[in-house]
């Protein structure tokens, strides 16, 4: 057993050490004179972190990010149930009515009976069986749509999982920001991801709503989600992810790779150009790619924006000064303008919020690409440029609808 000797001794070597490391430490940090205790340093760490406390106090965890595309997937569900079980028995029996109908005028006396058959057509193209039949291709045509709301639904599922992955500290390091600037990544997302849920919604009460939005409109939301949560996890390659959010990656980078093109070679073929002069930036392997690819995105942004809703077109478009700013357009009023054929206030806040949320990411990453050298993985870059070219996509296709 130690005496007491031993320990006063072990106590003062422990004394002195306490004291060099809060020299060392003070020394490291270089706090000023009049804060150079360990009591004052400690103080400023805990207001710092008060201070990011009240920064998240509006997503105090990520895993609010997981509750909208919960309510997505919910809302898909409900249109898949809707086509599986209350659509389709009760016109097929009207399908068949309006068929017999048919064949017992097919099958009618002819030489008197032409006009009372003429008569006949007529009264069933007005009639309510008339109305039925085309309640039954309605239903078919809701089969056929019936694997695009599965789709959607296991895209809401794989934006959950990819959204329980991102702890703050992760997005931070990843794209190499504060951790202020990591909670405005995070927190752009989370809007995108409610304003999506808002407009997927009303489906679950009235499912064959649906049935008839266009297509880039139904889809456009729940992949804008699934891109831009990606972009927060996107180190991880292609092999490192689970697959099901592997595939759906390669999917989805297929699909617009292609879609893009043909968009912009079909209304815009001078902006084909620029665009495969930003995937040329991506490809090349100079020092200085990374600031080249980025300008190049968002350059290509801005022209299709502006070549969708030039500045007199608006301008004939509204009057109201709202839409305007030192004279020109707003963003929003573009982007209002792109989308004034689809009757939704959700869906055109929905359009707000993915550039918003683009633009914040690809602005703060411009605004760090004048260093020679960066640390951005091939994984990180190729799902930013999806991302950017992903919302030019539907931006073409939104703005087809609206003419």
């Amino acid at each position: 057993m130690p005496s007491h000797a031993d320990e006063v001794r072990a106590t003062a070597e422990a004394l002195k050490e306490l004291q060099r490391h809060e020299r060392s430490l003070v020394n490291a940090i270089e706090l000023p004179r009049e804060t150079r205790s360990i009591s004052a340093f400690l103080a400023a760490q805990a207001s710092a972190q008060a201070s990011l406390d009240r920064q998240l106090l509006g997503l105090r965890d990520i895993s609010a990010l997981v509750s909208p595309y919960r309510g997505i997937a919910d809302s898909m569900t409900s249109v898949i149930r809707e086509i599986e079980s209350s659509m389709i028995s009760p016109i097929t029996e009207e399908v068949r009515r309006a068929q017999a109908a048919m064949e017992s005028i097919r099958t009618s006396p002819i030489a008197e009976e032409v006009r009372r058959a003429q008569a006949a057509m007529e009264s069933i193209r007005t009639s309510p069986i008339a109305e039925e039949v085309r309640r039954a291709a309605q239903a078919f045509a809701s089969l056929k749509l019936q694997p695009d709301f599965a789709r959607f639904c296991r895209l809401a599922d794989l934006s959950q999982a990819l959204a329980a992955k991102i702890p703050l500290p992760s997005v931070s390091e990843l794209w190499q920001v504060s951790s202020t600037k990591a909670f405005d990544l995070i927190n752009s997302v989370h809007d995108l991801a409610t304003t999506a849920e808002r407009f997927y919604s009303p489906w679950k009460d009235r499912p064959a709503e649906a049935l008839w939005i266009p297509e880039p409109i139904r889809s456009a939301p729940v992949i804008e989600c699934f891109n831009a949560t990606d972009v927060l996890v996107s180190r991880q390659a292609d092999q490192e992810l689970p697959e099901p959010i592997a595939e759906t990656r390669q999917e989805i980078h297929k699909e617009v790779d292609e879609s893009l093109l043909q968009l912009l070679g079909q209304d815009h073929p001078d902006l084909v150009e620029m665009l495969q002069g930003s995937r040329a930036a991506f490809a090349q392997r100079r020092p200085d790619r990374v600031r080249h690819f980025i300008t190049s995105l968002r350059e290509l942004f801005t022209h299709v924006i502006h070549r969708l809703a030039p500045d007199d077109n608006i301008k004939a478009w509204s009057t109201c000064n709202d839409d305007y700013d030192k004279g020109r357009p707003t963003r929003r009023a573009r982007l209002r303008y792109i989308c004034r054929g689809i009757v939704s206030p959700e869906f055109e806040e929905f359009v707000a919020k993915d550039v918003t949320a683009m633009l914040e990411l690809v602005g703060l990453l411009q605004g760090g690409t004048h260093a020679v050298k960066s640390n951005y993985s091939e994984a990180q870059l190729r799902v930013l440029q999806v991302r950017v070219e992903s919302l030019l996509r539907y931006l073409l296709q939104f703005a087809k609808e609206g003419r």
